[in-house]
């Protein structure tokens, strides 16, 4: 007989071999399942992977401008800041303390009536390579702008108005909110010198007051909850938004509310006069910005002027020269004041008011 313990060896032999067959066979057939299983799941969900962008856009802020027709979305964490009545500021929250602006977009009003030679050849401008392109629906230009700051710089015109929309740091996040930008249909005649059918145009200064100045040769209309409260020889009027005593002539405005006064100088050169202003002031934001009011010609300055208490008040500058006078219109209200929006489409509206009568 053979050797009983060899006979065993052999046949443990062949059942280890089956076993480790059996494992590593099983152990690769449930690694294929496991590779199998996820592209097989992921081919059900593809659309739904696709919305989760969209779903996370859902929850971003519209900042919207109904006198000048336009709309951008941004996302948490951002903000807009009105410098003035044409230009919003979208940055992040953490840059409101610096001087850094992510986008601005601003309405061109210097040009109006203009090409576009005038805008892409203004020689005070520092714009360089720019390019055609289509933006939000409209022919438009992509130029770099290489002043102090830099930053890329869309132009794009809409009816009669030129709109500049500048993103300083051009990073993915920018670029996105820029591409969310677009145009609304009920635009107002007096800014755009046509008028969309979509939507009614309402009349806003429709219960409105007027006041008259014989002693100063204009008129004007103010809103009828606002206080009027004349002054003498220089400061011909102001119309603030709550009573003058809550304050006090010469004092700080309160928090969420605006003054709007017209003043009448002997006439001085309006850049003499620009200077003289803008030398206290903390912040420039724009500066001799050319505009009309009705028919006059007009310069525009934009300011941030500290007060007490770390008080920082938004002045947008307005001035006219008229039968050899120099008139100053200026708004004022605290920077970042919730009504801002509503504070700068009353002084558009103020501004479409005001005429002179001698």
């Amino acid at each position: 007989m053979g050797n009983p313990a060899k006979g065993f060896a052999l046949i443990a032999v062949f059942l280890g071999a089956v076993v480790i067959l059996v494992f590593t066979g099983g152990g690769w057939w449930v690694y294929q399942n496991a590779i199998r299983q996820p592209a097989e799941k992921n081919q059900n969900v593809g659309p739904q992977a696709t919305s989760t962008p969209q779903a996370a856009e859902t929850y971003w802020k519209s900042y919207r401008s109904e006198v000048y027709g336009f709309a951008i979305e941004y996302p948490p964490g951002w903000i807009h800041l009105n410098r003035s009545s044409s230009t919003v500021m979208i940055i992040e929250a953490s840059h409101e303390a610096t001087d850094a602006v992510d986008i601005a977009i601003e309405a061109l009003t210097e040009y109006g009536g203009k090409d576009w030679s005038a805008v892409l050849n203004d020689p005070e401008m520092t714009r360089e390579n720019c390019r055609a392109i289509t933006f939000a629906g409209e022919s438009a230009y992509g130029c770099d702008n290489i002043g102090p700051f830099g930053f890329y710089e869309t132009l794009v015109k809409r009816d009669n108005t030129f709109f500049s929309i500048q993103d300083q740091f051009q990073t993915a996040t920018s670029t996105k909110i820029i591409s969310t930008f677009r145009f609304i249909d009920h635009v107002s005649t007096w800014k755009t010198g046509s008028q969309k059918t979509e939507e009614p145009v309402v009349d806003q200064t429709a219960d409105w007051k007027t006041y008259r100045s014989e002693k100063h040769g204009f008129e004007v209309g103010y809103p009828s909850g606002w206080f009027l409260n004349p002054f003498g020889d220089f400061g011909a009027v102001e119309l603030t938004s709550v009573p003058r005593n809550t304050y006090g002539e010469g004092g700080v405005l309160p928090r969420g509310s605006a003054s709007i006064s017209i003043s009448k100088h002997p006439y001085i050169q309006i850049e003499i006069a620009v200077e003289e202003d803008l030398r206290g002031a903390d912040k420039i934001y724009s500066r001799g910005v050319s505009m009309k009011v009705g028919e006059e010609n007009a310069v525009k300055n934009v300011a941030g002027i500290s007060y007490p208490d770390k008080v920082l008040e938004q002045e947008i500058g307005i001035y006219i020269a008229h039968n050899s006078s120099l008139y100053k219109i200026f708004l004022n209200y605290h920077e970042n004041d919730q009504k801002a929006d509503q504070y700068l489409k009353i002084f558009d509206n103020f501004l479409l008011t005001f005429k002179f009568t001698k």
